[in-house]
């Protein structure tokens, strides 16, 4: 079976984890879902192609 990736959805650098704040650029996950939990989640891969990241924002008629 071949071996997981966990990427950080922010500086998308391989972590070792998907637990806590990534080490490389500090940034939580859990945080980010708590704050906006309407927006698609991390890690879904769109068209077999994009991976959808963090949200950056919200506002209007987007997120």
């Amino acid at each position: 079976m071949a071996e997981q990736k966990h990427l950080c959805y922010n500086c998308f650098q391989e972590r070792e984890t998907k637990e806590g704040p990534c080490p490389y650029c500090g940034f939580d996950l859990a945080e980010n879902e708590k704050k906006f939990p309407v927006a698609l989640r991390a890690g879904t891969v769109l068209n077999g192609r994009y991976i959808i990241g963090r949200v950056l924002g919200q506002g209007g008629f987007g997120i």
